[in-house]
């Protein structure tokens, strides 16, 4: 009798696309789309995949067969699955890089992937012969990649996947089975004892200091939230034998315990605000609204969050699913506790920043249990495992966040969102004080529905905007440093009355480059062809593309002169010289430096919000979606350095930056000021921002689209060329343009962009533009093959291309 046997297409992290394998026997009944299945490639690689799809069809070529399936239920749904079919095609890459994107890393295994012991778990298990080999091992050699595993046991993979369901092993991106219980072990003191009895406890046996610390880090944490053991333990680096010793003595236990939910927190619920009659009208049209998107263009501070969450509140009651994306992390948590006061635990949150088993207990929730209604995220939780989401809202949808730079797929999630609304027969709402020129153009179009939010919520005034021309400031000599003396004195004003100042400049670090003086050169960073910046706090040089530091040299490297000189600055030289000219006060700075540990963020604007800070210093940070209470000032110190950058959307960049960092300013509050220091100050940018004439920008910003070929009239294709040598890399771009030359007529390149090295491989770019009159999909299929041809040819061996369509 023949053995039955049929075939499943299935996708891996990599980039490659499906890949067809057998499956036979018993695994057949346990086979279905969506499940991670463990297959090998190659001699020596094993890998998780997801299974695309299941056939009959004989492939012409030989297959190898699967060799387990993890899951008992599906972990993607098919609507994910035809969300990275479409952005595969869309983007221009590969299906296993969608894989990789948007499957969290802890869903993920591979032979590469490291695993340790898990000291922490001291359950017993009865252990297989095979399980006992692999323990053994790794009690001797702490991590340790599973195909060095594989060298010792020859089943290596699929038991360190048995040993991870057990809880024995580690794994460095702490991969998960979702046939575990979501039971987790928590610590509490034990019955009857609080704080001090605790302490009084552990003294009666003897004084031991790694105990006493331990029961004060896990004080600070019992106060309004569950202490999960596994986390404490690894977050501050305490060993388990502190936790057996405190059970022993009675001073804690620990007990299993349903985790379902990300929200531990317990807050008073709060009713909705009450819409104003704008909000309202709004509302109703949105709801009446049969087009599938809808923009909302509000004015800073028009309410637009209170709006959102009278549509969360109508899409809840009917059980449906909401995605409310941010495009900061650090907006996350502020926004969250909004929203939490009104919708209480129903709330989920998923970005990088979270710990890994919060972003699994979501992913759980939302494939098992659907308790989480509404989810809080950055442009990754657009891929999460969604059943009902009929509501995603794009909060500030003009932000570049949210589109993917690196790696690939380059996806821009405002899009995408507008593409997942379609497969789940979601309605999505766009809103900004910005729009994006795409968004308004499509409302001018009719694809979207477009409403106005044209008041202040409180009927606040907008606040009163001065231009500093600085050339004429430099004349007079009423200048301080950086500052003008106009500046200073309105700073003077504003504080007297008790009130919070903002000051914006989009350069961290303190100075800009370091140049010797005697020879002319700038230190430049040794893998990019760009110059370091100073930071002083470290007294060292970074680079902002590749993060390679260097200590600060008081010699030239070339001629050996001491005569070195700063140029430039950054919210760091800000931050210092405020403090210089207002010592009495309490001066911060928020930018990626200040807030790179987790909750740094927030403490800041905790802080800030509690009037602690008097000065608040920030890149564009700052200007996200914050609501800041009590400002009284908003300085834009250096307006030029937004409107000269080298780019198409440059000038639609300033504008929004400048009306986003003036709309922090006069919120619950009348009377406030708007501060901008510039070399320009007639400008058209300048111009039609202090006049309030959006309307008019827009007109001349389509004008000049339309006129030199580029969006949203044109679509763009931007693609990169990169190589370690620069002579290969000149053959491969001179190659890649014949063939482009027999499909296209309208590109520019291939040339050298302005940063011509990075990371210590050669750049060069070529730009597509292709007009509605093309077909964009032919287009793409012709270039996909001519990409495969150059990687594939040996003359240019070590050859990467990046693809950007529609760049940012």
């Amino acid at each position: 009798m023949k053995k039955q046997k049929i075939f499943v297409e299935v996708i891996l992290p990599i980039t490659i696309g499906k890949l067809t394998y057998s499956v036979e026997g018993e695994l057949i009944n346990d086979i279905s789309i969506g499940k991670r299945v463990i297959v090998k490639l190659g001699k020596k690689k094993f890998y998780t995949a997801i299974i695309y799809k299941i056939h009959n069809e004989i492939p012409s070529f030989n297959v190898k067969s699967i060799i387990s399936v993890i899951d008992d239920k599906p972990l993607i749904l098919k609507t994910q699955l035809e969300i990275w079919n479409w952005i595969s095609e869309y983007y221009l890459c590969e299906i296993g890089e969608v894989m990789n994107c948007a499957v969290p890393s802890f869903l993920k295994l591979s032979s590469e992937t490291k695993i340790e012991y898990n000291k922490s778990n001291f359950d017993r298990f009865n252990f297989t012969k095979d399980e006992k080999k692999i323990i053994s091992f790794l009690i001797n050699n702490g991590w340790v990649k599973i195909k060095l595993l594989e060298k010792i046991n020859s089943n290596a993979f699929s038991t360190s996947i048995r040993l991870l369901e057990k809880g024995h092993i580690n794994i460095e991106d702490n991969f998960i089975s979702f046939n575990e219980s979501n039971k987790r072990e928590i610590i509490e003191l034990s019955d009857n004892l609080d704080n001090k009895s605790a302490y009084d406890s552990l003294n009666k046996f003897h004084n031991s200091p790694k105990q006493k610390k331990f029961l004060d880090i896990f004080f600070q944490q019992n106060l309004n939230k569950d202490v999960i053991l596994r986390e404490f333990l690894r977050k501050y680096n305490f060993n388990i034998i502190i936790v057996k010793s405190l059970v022993k003595k009675n001073i804690i236990n620990i007990k299993f315990k349903d985790y379902n939910n990300l929200n531990s927190f317990k807050l008073k619920k709060q009713p909705l605000y009450k819409l104003n009659y704008e909000q309202k009208s709004v509302f109703d049209k949105i709801i009446q609204s049969k087009k599938n998107v809808s923009l909302i263009f509000g004015v800073t501070s028009s309410g637009k969050t209170e709006l959102y969450s009278h549509l969360i509140d109508k899409q809840i009651k009917n059980d449906n699913q909401v995605l409310f994306l941010v495009p900061e992390i650090a907006l996350t948590t502020h926004l969250v506790s909004r929203l939490m006061s009104m919708f209480g635990d129903k709330i989920g949150v998923f970005h990088s920043k979270q710990s890994l088993h919060e972003k699994k207990i979501l992913w759980i929730d939302l494939i098992k249990n659907n308790n989480i209604k509404i989810v809080v995220g950055a442009r990754s939780s657009l891929f999460l495992p969604f059943s009902n989401l009929k509501l995603i809202i794009v909060d500030e949808e003009h932000e570049t966040s949210y589109k993917q730079q690196s790696p690939s797929p380059r996806y821009n999630a405002r899009d995408l969102a507008v593409y997942m609304g379609k497969i789940y027969r979601a309605k999505v709402i766009l809103g900004s004080a910005t729009p994006s020129i795409e968004s308004l153009y499509n409302s001018n179009k009719n694809k979207y529905d477009i409403f106005y939010l044209n008041k202040r919520y409180g009927d606040f005034k907008f606040p009163q905007v001065k231009i500093i021309n600085l050339v004429d400031s430099l004349r007079k000599n009423n200048m301080i440093g950086i500052f003008s003396k106009k500046l200073i004195d309105e700073i003077n004003k504003i504080l007297k009355k008790n009130q919070k100042v903002l000051l914006f400049k989009n350069r961290r670090g303190f100075a800009l480059n370091q140049r010797c003086n005697s020879c002319g050169k700038i230190t430049e960073c040794r893998f990019c062809s760009v110059s370091m910046t100073y930071h002083k706090y470290k007294n060292i040089l970074r680079c902002h593309y590749c993060g390679f530091e260097e200590n600060c040299s008081e010699i030239c490297y070339d001629c050996k002169s001491s005569n070195i000189e700063f140029f430039g600055y950054g919210t760091e030289k800000i931050e210092e010289n405020l403090k210089l000219l207002f010592p009495t006060k309490n001066i911060q700075r928020m930018d990626y430096d200040t807030t790179r540990k987790k909750n740094s963020f927030d403490k800041i604007f905790t802080k800030f919000q509690a009037n602690q800070i008097d000065i608040l210093v920030g890149t564009q940070m700052i200007i996200k979606g914050l609501d800041f209470t009590n400002i009284g000032l908003v300085g834009i110190i250096d307006s030029d350095q937004l409107i000269n950058y080298p780019n198409f959307r440059s000038n639609e960049r300033a504008y929004q930056m400048l009306t986003q960092v003036a709309g922090r300013a006069g919120r619950r509050v009348n009377g406030s000021k708007v501060i901008i220091q510039t070399f320009q100050p007639n400008h058209k940018v300048i111009l039609n921002f202090l006049n309030n004439n959006h309307k008019q920008f827009i007109v001349n910003q389509l004008t000049e689209r339309r006129l030199f070929k580029y969006p949203p009239y044109y679509k763009l294709i931007h693609i990169f060329l990169i190589h370690k040598r620069k002579d290969k890399l000149d053959l491969a771009s001179n190659y890649f343009k014949d063939k482009l030359k027999n499909i296209l007529e309208d590109f520019l390149g291939p040339e050298y962009p302005l940063i011509e090295r990075l990371k210590g491989e050669y750049h060069k770019q070529v730009l597509i533009k292709i007009n509605d009159k093309i077909s964009l999909t032919k287009i793409k299929i012709n270039l996909k093959k001519i990409i495969k041809l150059c990687i594939k040819s040996n003359k240019f061996g070590g050859l990467k291309i990046k693809v950007d369509v529609d760049p940012f």
